[in-house]
């Protein structure tokens, strides 16, 4: 079980918590702790296969192939890095997406599910495929002047073949095709127009505490992208 993937399920356990605790305390404008509670325990149910009422998405990003560690991104068991610093190479992705909201908790936390395909270009020329729950909070105080999200999501990636450059980046183990989908984001939007929305994710594969593989590390990207709900 790699350092990569004991942190990644750290970061994803942590956002969830998190994104719970605040909408708990925010949520649905609740005046009492019962409230707030009630707001929990009686949640908006969108469903996975009604009508999308605002709720289904679609989306397209692309990105560069970015070579710092998770780990050294935001500074966890080895130095910090600065965004100047990040080291990228000549390795692109296009993706696209579609999603689901189907669960709303206290206004604010909202459950996804995604699925999604991409292509890399350069160096690697394969394709990926993945589909991958979220847990987005959407309760900032500014929303008034800018929509704003962060989500995290847990899920499976696979991809059609093993490059030299995710072999290499697998340590001893080398690549492997299923890899754990570890993507985190961020969303911006107008007040007025919440259904388009401009997202920067970090696109990342590896191994997951060797739950899924035992291979280090995979593909990564710093992408940009555009989402329109409907």
């Amino acid at each position: 079980m790699g350092i990569s993937g004991k942190f990644e399920l750290r970061i994803l356990y942590a956002c969830v918590c998190i994104f719970l605790f605040i909408g708990w305390a925010h949520g649905a404008n609740a005046k009492s702790v019962s409230e707030r509670l009630k707001a929990y325990f009686q949640p908006e149910w969108h469903g996975f296969f009604t009508p999308c009422n605002g709720n289904c998405a679609v989306g397209i990003y692309g990105g560069v192939f970015l070579d710092t560690g998770l780990e050294q991104i935001v500074g966890i068991r080895r130095p910090f890095v600065p965004v100047t610093n990040l080291e990228f190479n000549d390795d692109f992705l296009l993706g696209v997406t579609a999603s689901k909201r189907f669960l709303t908790l206290a206004n604010h936390v909202h459950l996804e599910l995604e699925v999604g395909a991409a292509q890399r270009f350069g160096i690697q020329d394969e394709q990926e495929f993945w589909v991958a729950p979220y847990i987005r909070y959407d309760g900032f105080f500014w929303n008034k002047y800018l929509y704003t999200s962060v989500a995290i999501n847990t899920g499976l990636s696979i991809s059609t073949g093993v490059s030299d450059v995710e072999e290499a980046r697998g340590g001893s183990s080398g690549g492997d095709n299923l890899l754990h989908f570890l993507s985190p984001e961020i969303t911006f939007a107008l007040p007025e127009r919440k259904d388009i929305q401009a997202t920067f994710r970090l696109h990342h594969r590896s191994g997951a505490y060797g739950v899924i593989s035992n291979t280090r590390g995979g593909a990564q990207y710093l992408t940009f992208g555009v989402r329109k709900f409907f």
